[in-house]
């Protein structure tokens, strides 16, 4: 795994697939979150992405709160 803003992310985010479909993948979490982002409901938008990364994409993720188990995440 590798480390970025100090912590363990999923290096899948830095492959050419992902970075292809990023933008899009983006636009249908917000979608599913009703159209909001904010810090209060930043764990829906990880559930969501993991969700949709999966289904639409066949992409297995794993979330920074997965790969860091010692962090808390807000």
């Amino acid at each position: 795994m590798e480390v970025k803003r100090g912590y363990k992310y999923d290096p899948v985010e830095d492959t050419p697939e992902y970075k292809a479909i990023e933008a899009e993948l983006h636009a249908k979490i917000i979608e599913k979150m009703g159209g909001e982002m904010n810090r209060g409901n930043a764990h829906m938008y990880v559930k969501f992405k993991k969700e949709i990364l999966k289904s639409d994409y066949n992409i297995d993720w794993k979330s920074p709160q997965e790969l860091n188990p010692k962090i808390k995440f807000n």
